[in-house]
């Protein structure tokens, strides 16, 4: 696993208000897990988390992605999507499946 996926989901752990995890799932009408992380600190997280341990390769980015989209928490897809419209050099046809998985799922 690339090292970013542990530190956005540590840092995402420990910015959780759990207060506000109810009315996120209700406005989403979900029952997908929430942290309770807000936009801008979701994105401050990932921004921080990428700077300290950079993507660098298409398998990198592959691997970044599929792993935050697999974890249970609302926030870590929203940083799975953020991860894969930051790289833009890493999309390539070879991706769809990927990209089909996000969206059916």
């Amino acid at each position: 696993m690339h090292p970013v996926v542990p530190i956005v989901s540590e840092g995402l752990a420990g910015a959780a208000d759990v207060e506000k995890t109810g009315p996120m799932a209700a406005y989403l009408k979900t029952d997908m897990p929430f942290y309770g992380v807000q936009t801008a600190d979701r994105k401050r997280i990932l921004s921080a988390a990428l700077s300290a341990q950079p993507i660098t390769s298409r398998s990198e980015y592959r691997s970044v992605v599929t792993s935050l989209w697999a974890l249970p928490h609302r926030e870590e897809k929203y940083c799975a999507i953020g991860v894969a419209t930051r790289y833009r050099e890493y999309v390539s046809p070879g991706s769809m499946p990927l990209y089909k998985r996000m969206i059916v799922e």
